[in-house]
């Protein structure tokens, strides 16, 4: 399974290659609490191609953003292609998160996700720091589409 900081390991079976992880510039950093969610999720971003930093917190995702830099700076290597945040995290949550980073790298693809029941209010209190939300519980090919609509615009820029 994977750990918290390191790159998401075993694949699942029957999720197929996603042709947008070639096009996304570096890793996608997942930061969930819930272990179940965080390894689900890391597993079928895997399997899809692309690679996967893990975060159980706010604060570890922080950390490992300002470690490994975005992806546009070539000089942090892989970088961070993608920032996938939950909304509802003790201590710093997921809104924190995506401030504290949109305020440092502007351009970094966010996808927040919350299981929050009022999707409006969420994206109200994200307003324009949140690029995309993704209503948990979700099924892999969502996550995919989402995470595939985001690498593509990445890509773009």
């Amino acid at each position: 399974m994977p750990s918290s900081g390191s790159p998401a390991g075993s694949r699942p079976s029957g999720i197929k290659r996603d042709a947008a992880a070639l096009h996304l510039r570096g890793r996608v950093l997942l930061v969930d609490d819930d272990d179940d969610v965080r390894e689900m999720a890391a597993l079928v971003l895997a399997d899809a191609g692309y690679e996967v930093l893990c975060a159980a917190d706010g604060a570890a995702g922080l950390r490992l953003l300002h470690e490994h830099g975005p992806a546009s700076r070539i000089e942090y290597g892989p970088g961070i292609g993608l920032l996938i945040a939950d909304y509802a995290m003790p201590g710093m949550n997921g809104l924190e998160l995506i401030r504290t980073a949109r305020a440092v790298w502007p351009a970094l693809p966010i996808l927040l996700v919350s299981g929050y029941s009022r999707i409006d209010v969420v994206r109200a209190m994200a307003g324009p720091a949140a690029a995309a939300f993704l209503r948990k519980p979700f099924r892999a090919p969502e996550l995919l589409a989402r995470v595939a609509g985001l690498a593509g615009q990445a890509h773009e820029e």
